[in-house]
């Protein structure tokens, strides 16, 4: 019976995680260490949030890559990261704007997140969640969009 329900599914029992199509951007994008970890930073607070829920998971990582881009003014959204993600800039702003939401609301000392701020204080995650760029006024005026 298990053979019948696995050749039905044809063998597909999962799905890529944003975390695989975060080391494409990255290795597409040429960033350093910090964006990287800025972004699965990024990544990981959505997984908390039910409004992203529907959201492929190709799309979060390349939201939190753009954002973490941004943030880091690192560059922009090039035509080659365009390409290789399949999605446009203007196309990852909704996305862009939840994730500035959840940080506004983060520094704001909202609790929800915190296990996964505190994880991402470590140096062994560069100590992504304690940069003072997430309270950039980017991140103010995009969570306001």
């Amino acid at each position: 019976m298990e053979m019948s329900i696995l050749r039905g599914l044809d063998y597909n029992l999962g799905r890529p995680t944003p975390i695989h199509f975060l080391r494409r951007a990255s290795k597409v994008g040429n960033v350093d260490a910090k964006v990287h970890a800025l972004a699965k930073y990024l990544m990981e607070l959505t997984i908390l949030c039910y409004d992203l829920v529907q959201c492929p998971p190709s799309l979060i990582a390349a939201a939190a890559f753009a954002l973490s881009v941004k943030v880091l003014q690192c560059g922009d959204w090039t035509p080659i990261l365009q390409h290789y993600t399949n999605y446009t800039e203007d196309s990852l702003v909704p996305v862009m704007v939840h994730i500035a939401k959840m940080l506004v609301t983060i520094n704001s000392g909202s609790l929800k997140r915190m296990t996964i701020v505190l994880k991402y204080r470590s140096a062994k995650l560069l100590q992504a969640s304690s940069l003072p760029e997430l309270s950039s006024p980017y991140i103010q005026n995009l969570a306001r969009s």
